[in-house]
């Protein structure tokens, strides 16, 4: 069985976390640790979906999205128990050096980002970029990061436009600036790709298909190893919700429910295609 778990942001402590326009998002680095020890004391191993996953053993990946500088902290455990995990990065944030749209305005309407963009204030922008705790990676930070050994670096999309309010001319368009972004670094992996919102639709992921290897959603797991589909558990700060072990034993509650669901409702269809004498 393998498992994916999704973090955005990381924290040095709760105080840290609470002061972010977003605490929900940003997860203190001890609560990190604890969860990835007590994983690894009950069997769990990690590793890449690509290069780990194995149906033989528990095997977990680790992964990040949009592209925050605080994701450093998490290198201390990476290091420290052999953790590859892979940071999914909106180019445009860490190239332009702006802050998220969701930082900057924390409801967006109809999850229109360019306006959050057009519309930012200068103020408001400049106080968030002075915050190691809630900016973007700058480009050099972000090459030291991928030489450590640990770190890959996957496609998140250019500015996290939801790919289903998007043409298909502009979602290959956007994803070409990305990709050619993380192609100049190092651990690149240009054919992964973490959709943004975790929004999608069949024509989307139609269309996918023919642009990346991989694409990662927020729709909790496990995924079957080898598949180029990579359902991932999306975590938030437990003062938000309740203690990660938790969390993800909740997503996999859910998910093993919809699995019995979807069971029964097969064998209520196959059922009535039999006369009805023969249905108990």
């Amino acid at each position: 069985m393998h498992i994916s778990l999704l973090f955005h942001g990381l924290a040095r402590n709760s105080n840290d976390a609470a002061s972010a326009p977003r605490p929900e998002l940003m997860i203190p680095i001890n609560e990190v640790r604890q969860l990835i020890e007590s994983m690894l004391e009950n069997g769990w191993t990690f590793g890449l979906p690509s290069r780990d996953a194995t149906t033989k053993s528990r095997t977990c990946s680790i992964t990040f999205d949009d592209g925050y500088f605080n994701n450093h902290l998490f290198q201390s455990v990476a290091h420290e128990h052999k953790i590859p995990f892979i940071l999914f990065a909106n180019s445009f944030n860490i190239a332009c050096q702006v802050p998220f749209a969701w930082d900057i305005q924390t409801k967006i309407p109809a999850f229109d980002i360019t306006s959050v963009y057009t519309n930012k204030s200068p103020r408001v922008c400049a106080d968030l970029m002075s915050r190691d705790s809630v900016r973007p990676f700058r480009k050099d930070e972000l090459r030291d990061f991928l030489s450590t050994g640990t770190a890959y670096l996957g496609l998140h999309t250019h500015k996290h436009h939801p790919l289903t309010l998007m043409t298909n001319a502009q979602i290959e368009d956007d994803l070409a600036l990305n990709r050619k972004f993380v192609s100049h670094f190092p651990a690149a992996l240009p054919d992964d790709l973490a959709l943004p919102c975790g929004l999608y639709d069949k024509r989307v992921m139609t269309l996918l298909s023919r642009i990346v290897t991989r694409v990662y959603t927020t729709n909790n797991g496990p995924t079957t190893p080898g598949s180029s589909i990579i359902h991932r558990i999306p975590l938030v700060n437990p003062a938000n919700y309740l203690p990660l072990p938790e969390q993800v034993a909740r997503h996999m509650k859910t998910v093993s429910r919809w699995r019995r669901q979807a069971r029964m409702l097969q064998l209520r269809l196959r059922l009535s295609n039999f006369p009805n004498s023969v249905i108990l």
